[in-house]
Parts: C-alpha cells; structure tokens; sequence
C-alpha cells in the first residue's frame, strides 16, 4: 500500500505525438514536474497533518511557505459574522491569496465558500472550501460554468459568504499600459450579486509576481499558466499585505446598472484600495507646508482668570445645557481670557488633524468682534469646544464684507448678502480632544446655535468654511469636491470665487471621475472615502451636519495659512432644513415660531414626539 506522501495528485502525460521515446516518457515526466514545482506542492500537501480541519490546514500551508497574510484588525472586523455577502478581491499572485483569504475568512465565520480553478480539485482535502470553476474563456467552458454559477448563487441566498477572484486568471504585464493589472473581470460575479441583492466586499491584494513571470507570459499564457505552481512555492516571505473595503450595501449598487456596469464598478472598488492612505503614499497639493508644532506655551493651562469670568457671566449668556455641560455665548470685551483659553484649545484640536495656524494661540482680529459659543464643563472646570459666530448684518455695516472671516478665503460679492439678507457665519469649530469620543459634545454645541437662531429669528441663513484636513487622500478630497459640484452645489455659486483654487498634482483617471459622477448619497461617498482613508474615516462629520442642514456648497478654497486646509463654503436656507431636525436643536415651539417668522408652514410636527 502507498504511503500519503508517495500518492500522486498532479499527473504529467505528454501526447502520443510528442517526440519522446517511450523507454524515457516516465522519467521525461517525472523531471518536467519536478521543474514545474508540482512534485514540491505534492510534497507540501501530504506533509500537512491529515487531522487538521481546513481552516488549520491552509494555516499551516502559509507556515511551510514561510509567508503570510499582513491585514489590519480593523479591517477583518468588517466582515459579516453571519448573512449573505461576496468578497470581490484581485487576483495578482495566481495562488496563495487563496490561500490567504480562505483562511481568513474561515476565522470570521464557518460558512464559506470560494470560487476556484478547476484544476484545484485535485486536491481532496479543499473540495469542501472550493466551488470549481474553468476559467479559461472557451464555449465549452462557458457552459461547463452554469453549473457553480446557480451553485454559488444557491450557497449566497442561504446565508454564506462567497469570496470571488472574478478575474479568473492572474494578474499580467499589459504592453500597452506598461502596467501588471487584471484582465477583464468576469461578470458573473454582478449576476450573482444582483440575483442575492447580498453586499459585497471589496478586498485588495498589494503586490504582483516577479519580472521572469511577466516575461513568460508575454510570450505565451500558457507558460503563465505552468509558472503558478512556482509562484506558490515562491510567495513573497516578507508577507503579502491584504486591505479589505467595507460592505457595500446592494441599495449603493442598484443604480449602478447591471452586468459589465456592475462589474466594472465593482473591480474599480477593489482597485481604489491600492490607494488607502495606510500606504502612507500621498499626493501633494499647492502651497505644501510643514505640520504646525506645538510650542510650549501652547500647550500650557493658566485657566484660573477663565474660570473666573465663567462664574461672572449673566445667566442670560448660557444657551443650551445638559447635566454638567452648558454653552454660553460671549464677546471677547466680556471674557478676554476665556477667549484666549478658545485660542489655545481651538490650536491644540486643530494640530491634531493636521491643520492650525502654527502660532502659540488661534486668534485674530475677528475674534474682537464675533460671539464666541464656548462649551463649558462645569464638572471639570475647563472648555470643552467652542463655535466662532458672526452677525452678517451688523459685521458688513461696521467692517464691510472684509469685515467677514469667509472674505479671507473668498471674494464675495455684494448682490450675494443683498439676496441672503441677515445671516450667521459659523465657523472655527472644535470639540476638544478627550470629548470627541461622543457625539454628545457637538450636539450642545448645535444646541446653542440653535437656540441664538431661536432668539434672533431674522437670520434665517447660516454660512461658513468647513475645512476638509490635508490629512485626507488628495483622491478623496476630490471625490467630495466632484460630489458636491454635481449634486449639492448652491444656486448663488456664481456670486463666490476662491481666493486660492484648489489644484492637484496628480492625475485622477478618467474613470475615477466618471464613477464618482454616479454616485448619488452622500452615504456611499463616504463610504468610498473610508475605504481609502482607512479605519472608517469617511467624509467629515462637520460635511454630514451641514447637509443635514439643508446646505449647499458655494466655493472650495485651498488654505495654506491653515495646514493647506481645502474650505468648503457652504450655505443653509434653515427654512428648508427637516422641521424634525430644526426642532432637535431649537426646541419644536421655536422651531415653529421661527418658519412662522420668515411665513413658512411648519409642516412635520406632528411627526414630533
């Protein structure tokens, strides 16, 4: 009887035509296996403990190929634990992301299945992981196919996550581009997405196999083909890097269309994780400059002479409360050294998302003269965040409209507040560091807004930059400039030019924009971000608020006095905003007494609890 280790599982037989005397066939065979590494994998295969399960088993493949996966916990956790769902990865090495991936997924759940090479059913111990595929575009194959096609469909409707490389062969060295990429994407994978209406999950492979692979294919892909054993035997020992997307929900892709549409966006999902900011590779923008450092006496306390003049302040100054929390409102005249403790902090919180001014303290000549919400911590007895607020009527009649902050960053003209009337700018918002852990802390603060907005009906507007940091992928701060253009651009754009247009230096690709064109929530930008930033940092949360407040964008300007800043100007008509949300942050009476001020019927409160 055979030992484990003797059996055959791969078998080399050359065509009865082959110029090869028959004495010498067995030995030709056996020596050209051995060259094309099948001999070795056989070798691997039988060494691995029969009595391991397959999840161990490929674990322990890795260790004997002496490489491994390199993935980010956050990124694992975004995978499903239960429910239907596709994973959609690259497929640049031929082997062993299968591996890989398998592996993975079989920590996170039981029930998977992956797509495979029908030329891995020859290995036994794997056929309970593997729905076999041929995919080698041929007729025969095409038809071979309907059969784990409605087998994968089947697996997906009842619960199971699939991993997909709907390139079927591996990634190869294209002439025309110069570039190693996969071929087209087979679109399979969007029939079956769009029959299970299951998400998906876009994962990306880093890397590609060595120059004499890209060789040997390009003088034909069946030497590519016959080079995959050896890759595997090969892998890359210093690991492979896997980023994995979050789920996209079906409704994300519904719009999108159906067969090479779908596919198409799903491949340019998975490819924009080459770009994740985790690869710490990024583009500049205009007028690059140094990180702002802390100086010392910017990071020192001194709060007593504050604390003071918060004890002194009116009741009347205090806006909105919650338990130990409050925000007031003050003019610098009335609490000079609070405000300069709102310099200070506004520098600290600035500099940790990689803008601020560089100075000791971030203030200037507007803050004389704007009111200055301040949320205070009566427990703790120190700031906690603040909100710049500037009256535009009274500002313009005093200063001019240079006398505004936003005319820093952009030229305004004057038909602009002719047509807005009485307006609030906000802007230098911040929440300090160890409250940003809830939302709670920019609530109240929206809360005092809010109630100033309740107490001086007549501005029926708000206005102001919203800085996107430079910490974020030149790539998504375009993708949210492209966004907003197209579908939440404000109809008085054409009264505001930016001081400093925002340039980039690197190319977006034609398709970048086009996808992003049909992208239609702000959800699924943000989305797209996340997987490019990493560790779900999408669009801005301060963007979000905004638009929830019925806001527009006027203008985008670069800032570089700012930590090269991208501002977005945006603009709110608070008569259109949700009657829900104006009232979560006015109170339902003001809310209403403020759309009957400006003769609006304030349609929605009863909805209200």
């Amino acid at each position: 009887m055979q030992s484990s280790i003797d059996q055959e599982i791969f078998k080399i037989k050359f065509p009865a035509k082959a110029l090869i005397p028959s004495a010498i066939r067995p030995m030709a065979e056996s020596t050209m296996k051995k060259f094309l590494y099948l001999k070795k994998l056989e070798e691997i295969y039988w060494s691995i403990p029969s009595e391991l399960d397959t999840k161990n088993f490929l674990a322990r493949a890795q260790d004997i190929l002496k490489t491994n996966c390199l993935v980010d916990p956050y990124d694992l956790a975004r995978i499903p634990k239960k429910g239907p769902a596709v994973v959609v990865a690259n497929h640049p090495f031929g082997g062993i992301e299968g591996v890989m991936i398998g592996e993975l997924m079989l920590r996170i759940r039981p029930d998977v299945k992956v797509i495979a090479n029908y030329l891995l059913g020859s290995l036994p111990r794997l056929r309970d992981l593997f729905i076999f595929v041929d995919p080698f575009e041929t007729n025969s194959a095409i038809e071979k196919n309907l059969r784990p096609l409605r087998e994968a469909m089947r697996f997906v409707e009842d619960g199971g996550l699939l991993v997909v490389f709907p390139a079927g062969e591996v990634a190869h060295l294209k002439l025309k581009s110069r570039k190693v990429a996969d071929p087209l994407w087979n679109p399979s994978v969007a029939r079956i997405v769009s029959r299970t209406k299951c998400p998906v999950i876009p994962a990306f492979f880093h890397g590609a196999n060595g120059p004499l692979f890209q060789v040997m294919g390009l003088l034909h892909p069946r030497l590519r083909t016959a080079m995959l054993p050896r890759q595997l035997v090969k892998s890359p020992r210093q690991g492979i890097r896997l980023t994995i997307g979050g789920p996209i929900p079906f409704k994300h892709m519904a719009h999108i269309g159906r067969g090479n549409e779908l596919t198409d966006y799903l491949r340019w999902r998975t490819h924009l994780l080459r770009k994740t900011c985790r690869q710490k590779n990024r583009w500049s923008l205009s007028f690059e400059q140094e990180p702002a450092k802390a100086s010392a006496q910017a990071t020192c306390r001194g709060l007593s002479p504050a604390i003071r003049e918060i004890t002194e302040l009116s009741p009347k100054n205090t806006l909105a409360r919650n338990k130990n929390m409050r925000v007031v409102m003050v003019k610098r005249n009335e609490a000079p050294e609070l405000v300069k403790e709102i310099g200070r902090m506004r520098e600290i919180a600035f500099r940790q998302v990689g803008e601020g001014t560089g100075k000791e303290l971030d203030l200037d000549r507007f803050d004389d003269y704007y009111l200055h919400l301040c949320l205070w911590d009566d427990a703790k007895q120190e700031l906690a965040g603040g909100y710049r607020v500037g009256l535009s009527d009274e500002i313009i009649d005093a200063h001019g409209i240079n006398g505004l902050y936003t005319s820093t960053l952009f030229k305004i003209k004057p038909q602009f507040f002719k047509k807005l009337g009485p307006s609030l700018e906000l802007g230098r918002s911040f929440v300090r560091p160890e409250y940003q852990r809830s939302y709670s802390a920019l609530l109240l603060l929206w809360k005092g807004i809010g109630s100033l907005v309740a107490l001086t009906p007549k501005y029926r507007h708000i206005f102001g930059p919203v800085s996107v940091s430079n910490n974020y992928h030149p790539l998504s701060r375009r993708f949210m400039i492209k966004f907003f253009e197209k579908h939440l651009k404000s109809k008085y754009s054409l009264l505001v030019r930016p001081r400093r247009p925002v340039k980039f230096h690197s190319p977006t690709g034609s398709k970048n924009l086009d996808f992003i064109s049909k992208i239609n929530s702000l959800d699924e930008l943000s989305s797209i971000i996340a997987d490019i930033e990493g560790e779900g940092r999408g669009v801005p949360i301060l963007l979000q608020q905004y638009v929830k407040l019925a806001s527009r964008s006027v203008a985008w300007n670069l800032d570089p006095d700012f930590g090269n800043v991208v501002d977005c100007f945006l603009l709110s008509d608070l008569t259109k905003v949700e009657p829900k949300i104006l009232a979560r942050y006015c109170g339902r009476s003001e809310a209403e007494n403020f759309l009957k001020y400006h003769e609006m019927q304030p349609k929605g409160f009863s909805l209200c609890a």
